[in-house]
């Protein structure tokens, strides 16, 4: 999300949302939808999160 937003780009409200929590996010955008995943893990003593979301553009 980062690289988008210096890009000058937009993304979904979904995965910026997501991107607080998570430090790779993907976005899809449909025609009335966002699809998102996350992944990460932010230290080796935590576990690595998988998130996935879908909400109205």
């Amino acid at each position: 999300m980062i690289e988008r937003s210096m890009a000058g780009g937009t993304a979904p409200e979904l995965a910026e949302t997501l991107a607080n929590y998570l430090p790779s996010v993907f976005a899809w955008r449909f025609d009335d939808r966002a699809v998102c995943i996350g992944l990460g893990q932010w230290d080796r003593e935590l576990p690595v999160c998988l998130v996935a979301g879908a909400g109205a553009l």
